[in-house]
């Protein structure tokens, strides 16, 4: 099969991007693959081209629900039979959808990893022809790796049930241990390792050392006259609604976006800015999975990220098209504290664990659903839906769905102690997530005489023979010198919250009260 003309007629492209023909070459002679490739780099072709030359189903687990929508009206406006199953799909369509698939009237399926804990849907899956088994985003299968999810270790068990379909993963965030790790979790040890590179020639990336917020406001006003287009990245909800409504009075057009609007609200922030020109998102962390604006010329870090991976994740969102595009870290050591809240509330201890177990216990049902459910999680308390998770994945509860709504079974209500967690297992994954937000500490901090390029080639395993890269603030500082002075139209607060003070993330910590 003549895969450059199928990538011409059906796709539009004229040559394949770096990697993306070794991928394709070896999916198709049916090797299993973890192809680890830049943001921006077409990672989706490397499973849209093959499901063409594939006889049967090409499966595509992800957990991007925005991502698969778009891929699936993209791949629809191609002409190429491909449909989704996820939450926002009624029972209905995702029966229909799922008999299309095993009649072979469909050939790509997007799927969520927590689509699996369907039992009566793994089975009627298993009765089609799956050609190949993707896993986008596949980090988060790895336990050490950037968003760890619990529902893709499912995958190991789904895929022998399928009959062991050749296996792609696919990442753009993976160490050298989060590469051998997702190969282990996926039971692909000998997989082909395509490992195209992790740099972004395109952006210029910088730090710059801020005292106050009104020094960071003024750095983003100064970039938005650069450009107009861009994501700033604030680490609280209480921040993002700061910046917003500073760009807003000085009339920047600008949209804030956070976990705690509602999701009508989210998609319409989300679709003016795809097909924006002019705009400034400033959100939290919950923006930009599976976002593909091509023309992004900033990204600003307004708070410090949590790990390299995030940074690296988030400003590879910036100059999709290959034109230059600036990545700007505002850093003030005092903000240290917002990584490291999140990463304790992600990390319950044990009596958090046991009280949120012995809560959901008390129900007085072995099925919580529903509006009973949605009343028992009502809480904003980020150590209560961690503990879910961790109960989930040691087996004490299942996530479940049925015609009430979403819910959990209790699995193991005859061990309140716990007696079957590895408590110093998830010790020593807090400690971990503590050792990588050091690195992120360091690549910020003014006493490490770095090249920005260098510091993160050299996390993710990548060596860069070029010690001045020529494209960032340390080996460039003078590439994109700064403007005439702005003026932020109204002053804002100088001083943080600290840790114990009321912002919308820590002020609801006395939620879980023991």
């Amino acid at each position: 099969m003549d895969l450059s003309l199928l990538l011409r007629e059906r796709f539009g492209f004229e040559v394949f991007r770096p990697a993306q023909k070794q991928v394709i070459d070896k999916v198709i002679a049916g090797e299993n693959v973890l192809a680890v490739m830049p943001t921006g780099s077409g990672k989706s072709l490397c499973y849209q081209l093959p499901a063409l030359a594939l006889p049967g189903l090409t499966l595509v687990v992800s957990p991007l629900i925005a991502l698969m929508k778009d891929q699936v009206d993209q791949l629809s406006r191609l002409g190429l039979p491909a449909t989704v199953i996820n939450s926002t799909v009624s029972r209905e369509q995702q029966r229909s959808r799922l008999e299309q698939a095993i009649a072979g009237r469909i050939k790509l399926l997007f799927v969520a990893p927590e689509r699996f804990q369907n039992d009566e849907f793994r089975a009627r899956l298993a009765q089609s022809r799956v050609s190949l088994f993707a896993v986008d985003e596949a980090h988060c299968i790895s336990l050490w790796g950037h968003d760890f999810r619990p529902d893709y270790l499912r995958l190991r068990h789904v895929i022998p049930q399928l009959k062991s379909p050749p296996v792609l993963a696919l990442t753009a965030t993976a160490t050298p241990t989060v590469r051998r790790d997702i190969l282990t979790q996926l039971e692909v040890a000998h997989a082909t390792q395509i490992v195209s590179g992790f740099d972004r020639p395109n952006l210029y990336l910088e730090v710059r050392e801020v005292a106050t917020n009104h020094e960071k406001i003024r750095a983003i006003m100064e970039l938005t006259r650069w450009a107009p287009l861009g994501i700033v990245y604030a680490g609280t909800r209480k921040n993002v609604e700061e910046i917003y409504a500073n760009l807003r009075r000085a009339g920047i057009e600008a949209a804030a976006y956070h976990a705690g609007l509602a999701l009508t609200d989210r998609k319409a922030i989300q679709e003016r800015f795809m097909h924006a020109s002019e705009c400034v998102i400033v959100a939290t962390n919950a923006f930009g999975m599976g976002i593909d604006h091509s023309q992004v010329r900033f990204v600003v870090h307004a708070d410090i990220p949590d790990s390299v991976e995030a940074y690296y994740q988030e400003i590879g969102r910036a100059g999709r098209d290959g034109d230059p595009a600036r990545c700007l870290l505002l850093f003030n050591y005092a903000d240290k504290w917002i990584p490291e809240f999140f990463i304790d509330s992600s990390h319950p201890p044990a009596d958090i664990l046991k009280y949120v177990f012995a809560k959901l216990c008390r129900a007085g049902s072995r099925e919580i659903v529903g509006e009973s459910w949605r009343r028992i999680s009502a809480t904003k308390d980020h150590r209560f839906h961690a503990s879910v998770a961790l109960l989930s994945r040691f087996g004490y509860l299942e996530k479940i769905q049925n015609q009430q709504g979403r819910g959990v079974r209790i699995l193991k209500r005859e061990d309140p102690s716990l007696e079957g967690i590895n408590f110093q297992e998830l010790e020593a994954r807090r400690q971990f997530e503590y050792k990588k937000f050091g690195v992120m500490l360091k690549y910020a901090s003014r006493f490490k005489k770095h090249c920005y390029r260098s510091f993160i080639l050299s996390y993710f395993g990548e060596w860069n023979r070029n010690r001045d890269c020529g494209n960032c603030s340390r080996c460039e500082p003078r590439k994109f010198p700064r403007g005439a002075r702005v003026e932020v139209p109204a002053a804002a607060p100088a001083v943080k919250p600290k840790p114990g003070a009321a912002s919308s993330e820590s002020a609801t910590i006395v939620a879980l009260k023991i």
